[in-house]
């Protein structure tokens, strides 16, 4: 909690700055403003520096992640599955790769290596889960309190895992618990 508690917290900054960035960098694909961006208005971005074999290995990465991310299979992304194609662009090479024009690549992507590394400590029984005794424990040691909005944002994220019948959170409904408390 270096820096101070809750909002005031070190990482709930750096989170909230980073997850404007990635609100901004959402803003300037979706060039039709229908609150989703397609494929298409992804790949229309694409750095033009970017040649040969650099731009084929890009695009492949975000071709595959793209399609890991659009559940729905719509070939468009809202802002949290854009957020989760951004994560999992930055786990595998660097938010630059995919906004090009970002002011913040380096915010984004460490506020993502933050929050995996810290989704990996805090799931303690190694289930790639995190119920709620475990984000409890985070927020205390991360935000030096429960955030007020968490608990009632967790109920609006979680789901039951079959395994334990607990309430939990996987990777990306922490990313978007996160990003609900925090903006």
């Amino acid at each position: 909690t270096a820096g101070g508690v809750g909002e005031q917290s070190a990482l709930w900054v750096e989170l909230k700055q980073a997850f404007a960035v990635v609100e901004q960098d959402f803003a300037r694909f979706d060039t039709n403003n229908n609150q989703v961006v397609d494929f298409d208005e992804i790949t229309q971005a694409m750095p033009v520096n970017r040649v040969g074999n650099d731009r084929i290995d890009i695009m492949n990465r975000l071709e595959f992640s793209f399609n890991q991310v659009d559940l729905d299979r719509s070939r468009s992304l809202d802002f949290f599955e854009f957020m989760y194609l951004s994560f999992m662009m930055t786990q595998n090479g660097s938010y630059h790769d995919l906004v090009a024009e970002s002011t913040g690549s380096a915010l984004v992507k460490r506020a993502f290596i933050n929050i995996h590394s810290f989704y990996r400590k805090y799931d303690e029984d190694g289930n790639l889960r995190l119920s709620w005794p475990e984000l409890d424990k985070f927020c205390q040691l991360q935000f030096g309190c429960m955030p007020g909005a968490l608990p009632q944002n967790f109920e609006k994220v979680r789901y039951q895992s079959r395994s334990s019948s607990e309430w939990v959170v996987d990777v990306v409904r922490f990313m978007k618990l996160l990003y609900m408390t925090i903006c």
